[in-house]
């Protein structure tokens, strides 16, 4: 026919659907490509010897396509063309199976996030479909770890009286039987609907503020304490005081985070229960008590300032050592100035020095640290958000966390010469 001829002339190489119409215009065949122009004319240049694509062919009066952006987009296209014509030629896809989709549940006072294969007009948020059923149910294995929602039927959550199995494995909040802020709940299904739509910015931006709060607080903790221990052991070198530092700083150093971690965890909250052991607030306080995140900040803050107050300590201790024996410290004290004013004024100042490029390279360390930490503590910042792509090879992410680790090599490095302008005399700008 001259007709179809134009049309295979013209069919464009990208991928897409294709309808065959018979005479009177009934769709026969639906099928999908990747490339449209090469799949269809596949067809009619008679490589395909099959009698069924034969038979076929002598019926097709027309041809219609449609284009896509991907190969999956074809694919669902297909599936739902299917299902709307049923056309003859087609076996596969007639039923009413279709491909999996995932309903938020938003009409619901306490939402729920789970797969499903019908879409209804119900006013609630549907995402999908999605070709691979085996990924969609990951996601929601991924949002159950990580967002804490519940995933029982209406009728589960209506007649619950106690607290089932996913609230003791720490994947549920509860919301059927405990007082839950309702407030704090709908925030984590507002971030698990994000976390499906692939807003990653959006989410790097929501964690980066629970991050900086627990790198803020272990920094400022660490120079608090880690500048008068490693002063307290220079002055008094080879003391009981200088002994205890130094086993402290070694075994400090020495441990691995990730057992720091654990330890922490367990006898903190497990095994004397004084601590919440994950997330940031509790589901029984309203979102952003200070107090409620203080109390959460403890056992992360504890992990990661141990570490870096160890090193910090033997560092300032070797400085602080080598300034106390320059000659000017001699001087100093030869002039009659107090202990006091030579440690603090003459001897800290120059051994702050060296320990501000410390500081500086603390940045990013804190920063590596905290994947670890809050992995282990599920403190939901970028640490464990940088972890979770990871696992699911989610590269604009772990791209965006290594953009991030960069950022703060620099922005540390300026401000440790900043810094140096402050402390040494010398250094002017």
């Amino acid at each position: 026919m001259p007709e179809i001829a134009e049309k295979l002339t013209n069919l464009p190489s990208c991928p897409g659907v294709y309808l065959m119409r018979d005479t009177g215009g009934k769709v026969i065949y639906v099928g999908k490509a990747k490339d449209l122009r090469a799949r269809v004319r596949a067809y009619f240049n008679a490589s395909d010897e099959r009698l069924q694509i034969q038979f076929l062919v002598q019926r097709v009066a027309d041809i219609d396509t449609l284009v896509t952006s991907n190969d999956k987009e074809a694919l669902i296209l297909e599936n739902n063309l299917i299902k709307q014509y049923k056309p003859r030629y087609n076996i596969r896809l007639k039923d009413d199976k279709s491909y999996l989709s995932i309903k938020v549940t938003t009409q619901h006072p306490w939402p729920r996030i789970f797969a499903t294969r019908k879409i209804v007009k119900d006013d609630n948020r549907y995402f999908g479909p999605f070709s691979s059923a085996v990924a969609a149910r990951e996601t929601l294995d991924i949002i159950e770890k990580h967002f804490l929602l519940r995933n029982c039927t209406d009728h589960n959550f209506k007649n619950r009286t106690r607290p089932c199995l996913q609230f003791q494995i720490k994947r549920c909040l509860a919301p059927c039987v405990l007082p839950v802020s309702a407030e704090t709940y709908r925030e984590q299904v507002r971030q698990a609907m994000l976390f499906i739509e692939g807003k990653q910015l959006e989410l790097i931006a929501e964690r980066m503020p629970a991050t900086f709060l627990l790198m803020g607080t272990s920094l400022a903790l660490t120079v608090i304490i880690a500048i008068p221990l490693g002063m307290l052991a220079a002055i008094k070198q080879y003391s009981i005081a200088d002994k205890i530092v130094t086993t402290f700083a070694t075994i400090g150093y020495a441990m691995p985070s990730f057992v720091l971690g654990t330890y922490l965890l367990y006898i903190g909250a497990i095994w004397t229960g004084w601590f919440p052991f994950r997330g940031m607030t509790s589901s029984l306080r309203v979102a952003g008590d200070p107090l409620d995140i203080a109390w959460h900040l403890v056992l992360p803050v504890s992990s990661l300032a141990i570490q870096s107050i160890a090193g910090w300590s033997r560092y300032i201790r070797a400085t602080m050592l080598e300034v106390l024996n320059q000659d000017y410290i001699r001087t100093a004290r030869a002039k009659g100035l107090g202990s006091s004013r030579v440690n603090f004024r003459h001897a800290l100042r120059n051994a702050l020095i060296p320990v501000i490029t410390l500081f500086g390279l603390s940045l990013p360390a804190l920063l590596g640290g905290a994947v670890i930490t809050e992995g282990i503590f599920s403190w939901p910042g970028l640490g464990s958000f940088g972890l979770q792509a990871v696992g699911q090879r989610d590269y604009p992410v772990i791209m965006a966390f290594v953009l991030l680790g960069g950022i703060a090599v620099v922005v540390g490095n300026l401000i440790a010469d900043i810094l140096y302008g402050v402390v040494d005399p010398r250094i002017k700008y």
